[in-house]
């Protein structure tokens, strides 16, 4: 599922396709919604903040279901000790996170998250690079600019002699 289809799903899911409404949630304006769909990209932590119960693995890679299926606990409520127990993906007293993803399809997610994360770091790099180049050409540019100044009195002391000889 690409990333436009899945910002697609939750302004329907949650805002009956309207991405006004979407925005307004978000607090963003709503030609950047248009933009991440035309871009087919978002701001995942936004959207994950802002969108109570959405999935993170589906949110993350478009698999499984849309919306969460396990429960948190309430600040009151304590969660149990799982260490000594029999019961896995669970606390002990049921009211705690229901693990109900494979551990390859995190690791799926975690590969593809650090993929995205070499690519950024190329990106920046090269900006890096290129803000490098920038300032360096500014500065040629500069001393272009100082070595001209610097050479009008002689040019004006070569022309000199030829005014003079023209007399």
């Amino acid at each position: 599922m690409e990333k436009k289809d899945i910002i697609n799903a939750i302004i329907d899911h949650y805002y009956n396709g309207n991405k006004a409404q979407f925005a307004a949630r978000l607090g963003i304006m709503p030609q950047t919604v248009n933009t991440w769909i035309s871009r087919n990209t978002f701001d995942i932590d936004r959207v994950f903040a802002k969108c109570k119960d959405i999935s993170a693995e589906w949110l993350l890679s478009g698999n499984g279901p849309m919306l969460r299926t396990e429960t948190i606990p309430k600040n009151n409520q304590t969660t149990g000790d799982i260490e000594n127990s029999n019961v896995v993906g669970s606390n002990v007293n049921g009211n705690g996170i229901n693990i109900s993803v494979a551990s390859s399809d995190l690791i799926d997610v975690i590969k593809k998250q650090q993929e995205q994360i070499s690519d950024l770091i190329r990106l920046i790099n090269n900006m890096e690079n290129i803000t490098k180049m920038y300032r360096l050409s500014k500065e040629m540019t500069k001393s272009y600019e100082q070595s001209q100044e610097w050479l009008k009195p002689y040019e004006q002391f070569q022309e000199q002699p030829e005014k003079n000889s023209n007399k």
